[in-house]
């Protein structure tokens, strides 16, 4: 869950205002500009936290042994 929640927060984070389909529609133009722009830095960083708190997550998980075995055919 948390990689999909980085992975939505990256892709709303990048690009310019203006270009974000969803920000354009749900806040027009000037809200794009005024509201979403300084947004994106912060949604960028929080994404990014996320994202390396799974990558953390799953070899720790890796490194106890609980990942899922391979089954040999």
């Amino acid at each position: 869950l948390l990689g999909y929640l980085g992975g939505f927060g990256a892709f709303l984070a990048i690009g310019c205002p203006v270009c974000n389909k969803a920000a354009l529609v749900l806040l027009g133009t000037s809200g794009a500009l005024n509201v979403w722009a300084p947004l994106q830095p912060v949604l960028g960083i929080a994404s990014l936290a996320l994202l390396a708190g799974t990558v953390v997550w799953r070899l720790r998980v890796r490194a106890r042994g609980g990942a899922c075995a391979v089954a040999a055919a």
